[in-house]
């Protein structure tokens, strides 16, 4: 990781439980690799894989950076 990535970031929220809420079922992923892929079918792969039981949203934070937030634990 990078020291850039390693930076710990802090959310000023009026309710830390409301925050904490919203992140609990988060993942961050990075994807490396210099060579082109298709952000659909990565999608698809790794909801293959992981199968998640009430869906999951990928969004890309920037290129090769994602964040995958789960509804529910299996």
């Amino acid at each position: 990781m990078t020291e850039e990535e390693e930076e710990i970031i802090v959310c000023d929220v009026e309710d830390p439980s409301e925050k904490a809420e919203q992140v609990a079922l988060c993942l961050l992923g990075k994807l490396n690799t210099t060579y082109y892929f298709n952000l659909g079918v990565m999608k698809v792969v790794l909801k293959n894989i992981w199968k998640p039981f009430h869906g999951v949203v990928t969004k890309e934070l920037e290129k090769n950076l994602f964040v995958f937030q789960f509804f529910a634990i299996g």
